[in-house]
């Protein structure tokens, strides 16, 4: 069973990383090609993170509700 700590934990990184996201993309209408190349050299990628947040997040949900559809099963 998960712990509730941890899933707040969650959902508040994933709030963080949508929210940078959200800035990376207004910020995306203002920069030249040029800068749109090389604005993530360095920096965390927040699209990125943020997949592969939602992604394990939803892979533990699915860990967590599988046995139970298998008990409802049986």
């Amino acid at each position: 069973m998960r712990n509730t700590s941890r899933i707040t934990a969650d959902e508040q990184q994933m709030l963080k990383l949508a929210s940078a996201y959200s800035k990376s993309v207004q910020e995306e209408s203002t920069l030249t090609a040029e800068q749109l190349k090389t604005r993530h050299v360095g920096k965390l990628d927040p699209k990125r993170h943020l997949e592969e947040a939602v992604e394990k997040a939803m892979g533990d949900q699915v860990v967590q509700n599988l046995p139970m559809g298998i008990l409802a099963e049986l």
